[in-house]
Parts: structure tokens; C-alpha cells; sequence
């Protein structure tokens, strides 16, 4: 199997005004609070490979939303060869 991407980041950032905050990371993965978000680090990927991201997050139970938060992602990705 090939890598198809190196270092792949995930940024999560609760949405705030939502009153949404991420509790707990429930995947195996490195990860630190920066600047209000969740950076979550997931190393490579291989090909055909799943990369699975769970996390908790807490909202208001009479206000909830359909997506109290945001997540972007970086990555370097590999050309064929």
C-alpha cells in the first residue's frame, strides 16, 4: 500500500453561538486545544485507507443544532510515482 497523503491535520472548532462545545476526543489520535479549536493529527493515509474522527461535543438540549461545529482539514498530498 502507497501513501496518498502525508500529515494530515483536523482543525475542529465548536460554534460558540451555538452554546456547542467539543467534550472529549473518542478516537486514538494526538491532539491539543489551539485558539478555540480541536487540532487533531492523523498522520498519513494510505490508499483505500479509512481515517474514522469521533469526538463529543455538548450543546444545549433545548436549543440543539445541526452542526455545532466546524471541521477543516490540511494534508500534503503525494503525487503517483
Amino acid at each position: 500500500m502507497s501513501v496518498a497523503a502525508q500529515n494530515l491535520v483536523a482543525m475542529v472548532t465548536p460554534v460558540p453561538e451555538h452554546g456547542a462545545r467539543i467534550q472529549e476526543l473518542l478516537s486514538n489520535y494526538r491532539s491539543e486545544a489551539k485558539d478555540g479549536a480541536l487540532v487533531v493529527t492523523l498522520g498519513d493515509v494510505y490508499e483505500n485507507e479509512d481515517k474514522l474522527l469521533a469526538f463529543e461535543v455538548a450543546m444545549h438540549a433545548r436549543r440543539p443544532q445541526r452542526r455545532p461545529a466546524a471541521v477543516h482539514y490540511r494534508l500534503c498530498l503525494r503525487s503517483g510515482g
